[in-house]
């Protein structure tokens, strides 16, 4: 018998308190009667309702029957049946009790009760077939392989356990794709990291973080893809950086977010999209994509004006607009009213250098 079916868990299989069933305890034992009769009698309550399916139950009447089995071997009952009569009742009963408890996927309860059958016979089939199926649905593909060995070792032509060594090859195949899968996966997940970190240095991006923000809090998520729109684990000419971008309109406070933004595509050619059907919020038909200009932050806090037909790359290449928490920022405003915005944007940015100053103090 193999090691680790040697090692039997005191708790209920589960990691928990072995504690009985109700319908365990409201049984009553007839202390006077044979314990072997009075133990033989739960034990075929026990099969009725595993008949009837009925799992539970019966796994409380097998209980009451090897509570017997316990008050037997501490003195406090007696039977005249042989001690071989009396073993081939406890096996039994753990046998069933382990196949109920398969049926209900307490698989380890399972296992444990097959540990508990295997203790009387070690050369039991049955309990080798119940252990291995269990170990098999936690795809504990080692501990299974082992214990069918160890049957097929006492019986090499068993064909319930030769059924889950097929069973077993089977998942085993499906575990190793799975597992090469999730490694190939991890492995370009690595490579686009690296060169997602080549693409922001080739293009000298500026990365800020706002006044209050920590590690801690989410960054904007950019994405270097290839050209079938795939993450890139390499950084070629045929790579495409995606930006998440916030469009603020700050004399309406209102904004858009764009979530990816490939690094070619111009503000022009977003504001054709944002701008197809007037907004809601724009009454006096100021936005449109010919009315509007567009500014953006620099490095030290002041305002960059941008134009619309230069792609986004070039807009941010070298750190002229930085990416505040990962996120570009771009404000759009009418033409007619960006003295107005850029006023307010410098009275904004004094509040907020004198608010550092006094905080310093």
């Amino acid at each position: 018998m193999p090691l680790f079916m040697t090692e039997l868990d005191e708790s209920d299989g589960e990691g928990g308190e072995n504690i009985p069933l109700e319908a365990m305890k409201a049984l009553q034992f007839d202390d006077d009667s044979d314990a072997y009769e009075n133990a033989q009698s739960f034990k075929d309550q026990g099969n009725e309702s595993f008949k009837f399916k009925d799992y539970s139950n019966a796994i409380a009447l097998y209980d009451n029957a090897l509570k017997i089995k316990a008050q037997i071997a501490e003195g406090k009952r007696t039977t005249t049946e042989p001690l071989g009569k009396q073993m081939a009742l406890w096996l039994s009963c753990y046998l069933n009790k382990s196949a109920c408890n398969f049926e209900l996927k307490n698989y380890r309860r399972c296992i444990n009760d097959a540990k508990q059958a295997l203790q009387i016979d070690p050369r039991n089939l049955k309990a080798h077939y119940r252990a291995s199926k269990a170990f098999l649905a936690l795809d504990k593909t080692d501990e299974c392989f082992e214990l069918l060995r160890h049957g097929l070792e006492i019986d090499s032509h068993n064909l319930a356990l030769q059924s889950v060594l097929k069973q077993l090859a089977s998942r085993r195949e499906y575990l190793d794709k799975v597992e090469a899968a999730s490694r190939e996966r991890e492995e370009k997940r690595k490579l686009n990291a690296a060169a997602l970190l080549q693409a922001k240095k080739h293009y000298k991006l500026l990365f800020q973080k706002s006044l209050g923000s920590s590690d801690s809090m989410p960054a904007g998520d950019i994405a270097l893809l290839d050209q079938n729109n795939d993450p890139a684990t390499a950084f070629t000419e045929d790579t495409s950086l995606y930006f998440p971008v916030v469009i603020l309109y700050p004399l309406v406070l209102q904004s858009d977010y764009i979530e990816s933004w490939e690094q070619s595509i111009t503000p022009a050619e977003q504001l054709e999209q944002l701008f197809s059907q007037p907004a809601p919020w724009d009454e006096h038909n100021e936005y449109t994509k010919s009315s509007v200009e567009l500014f953006a932050d620099t490095p030290s806090a002041g305002l960059l004006k941008v134009g619309k037909n230069i792609p986004l790359i070039k807009i941010l290449e070298n750190g002229k607009v930085p990416l505040l928490d990962g996120i570009v920022r771009l404000y759009v405003t009418p033409k007619r009213r960006s003295s107005e915005f850029i006023a307010k944007h410098k009275e904004s940015v004094e509040e907020r250098t004198k608010s550092r100053i006094t905080v310093n103090l």
